[in-house]
């Protein structure tokens, strides 16, 4: 795995660690549970933490993760048996498994997050904004969820096929 897409798995494993009632901050665009020794609106205020930055934060790291995964999805090494079937080499399906595996682990990040993101919205469930894009995000997380486990599905079969 790369390092963008290591660091997009870890942001998804921060995002499913975020509890409900609590603020985030997302200093240097890391999402951490709100700890400081002065009052929590004050630290807020001073360090630029609102629950929109948060939102926003949280949404390019789905996004990004989404995309990382689609890119996955369509290389060459998720699609190899439909490439070369008969002339696969061993480079190659080692590339293969690497691939399969990565989506595993998107697959399991992005269902893990889905508990920090609904912690994050019965945190602000007073905020209809909040509220609205987070529905709008889970909606595209089980999509994503969705198509992982569809193409997995699929590169299995035809793998199995070309054997």
């Amino acid at each position: 795995m790369s390092k963008l897409v290591d660091d997009s798995i870890v942001n998804l494993k921060l995002i499913s660690r975020i509890e409900e009632n609590i603020k985030v901050t997302t200093r240097n665009n890391i999402i951490e549970s709100q700890t400081s020794f002065l009052p929590e609106c004050i630290s807020r205020y001073f360090n630029g933490e609102d629950r929109a930055k948060s939102l926003g934060i949280i949404r390019s790291i789905i996004y990004t993760a989404i995309e990382l995964s689609d890119s996955e999805m369509n290389s060459t090494n998720m699609n190899i048996y439909d490439i070369k079937a008969d002339d696969v080499t061993r480079f190659e399906m080692d590339q293969f498994y690497n691939s399969c595996n990565t989506l595993k682990h998107f697959s399991i990040g992005f269902d893990e997050s889905t508990k920090g993101i609904k912690n994050f919205q019965k945190t602000y469930t007073d905020d209809g904004n909040i509220v609205s894009n987070i529905e709008v995000l889970l909606k595209k997380i089980q999509k994503q969820i969705t198509k992982i486990e569809r193409k997995l599905e699929q590169v299995k079969h035809k793998k199995e096929d070309s054997v």
